[in-house]
């Protein structure tokens, strides 16, 4: 298994909502998922009237051998099941 060229992604999700201070307000854990194939953060904040999230993704090129697919796909699913999981459950106060 090859991996070419290195995967460096990051990006940042504001949600402006007014009315947040009428809520509870219940945040994902943040997560910090590191391996040999990569790296994975992904941070949530509550600023003011403002949810932050914000996420860094890093795969790093290299050549694994094909015995070692079962782990790189158990990495690569941890994250999509993350992502899958960064829900922001509000409930009336």
């Amino acid at each position: 298994m090859r991996i070419n060229y290195p995967v460096n992604k990051s990006d940042t999700l504001k949600f402006n909502l007014p009315f947040v201070n009428q809520y509870q307000v219940k945040l994902p854990s943040n997560i910090n998922l590191t391996s040999k194939y990569g790296t994975f953060r992904a941070t949530y904040s509550l600023e003011m009237e403002r949810i932050i999230v914000t996420r860094f993704f890093q795969l790093y090129a290299n050549q694994y051998p094909v015995e070692e697919y079962p782990e790189f796909y158990s990495f690569i699913e941890t994250i999509e099941k993350n992502q899958l999981n960064s829900v922001i459950v509000l409930n009336p106060n």
